[in-house]
């Protein structure tokens, strides 16, 4: 097994279930994510969702189409990635209010460049 040094994060399935930075990266389940909550020390936290697939980079999960999923498993070292599902709009809408008020993180106070949101979030 493998262990890295990493920022905490909640990851989001559809059925409801979540699994947290606390369950090893190896073991986190790999398909149906809806989204990622990652803590982040520029803006309290950040959100990834929407993804075809999200790839470990060793302290953080970056969502990544097919082509990145491709260029991400051609590099050296060890893998983890996810896949992702498509849902119906009424379905992911009630995961991303459920964890865009997620309290684990600190709390949220800008969004990083790229980082997909609406904009009366803030």
């Amino acid at each position: 097994m493998c262990s890295f040094s990493m920022s905490e994060y909640r990851i989001y399935y559809s059925g409801g279930g979540t699994c947290s930075s606390a369950t090893p990266t190896e073991l986190t389940p790999a398909l149906d994510v809806q989204a990622i909550v990652q803590e982040d020390e520029r803006v309290g936290w950040a959100m990834t969702h929407s993804r075809d697939y999200y790839v470990w980079l060793g302290d953080r999960w970056l969502g990544v189409d097919l082509f990145g999923l491709w260029d991400y498993l051609t590099q050296p070292g060890w893998k983890r990635a996810l896949c992702g599902r498509t849902l119906t709009s009424a379905e992911f809408q009630a995961i991303y209010a459920r964890a865009k008020v997620d309290r684990t993180f600190a709390d949220k106070n800008g969004y990083l460049p790229g980082e997909t949101h609406d904009p009366a979030d803030l």
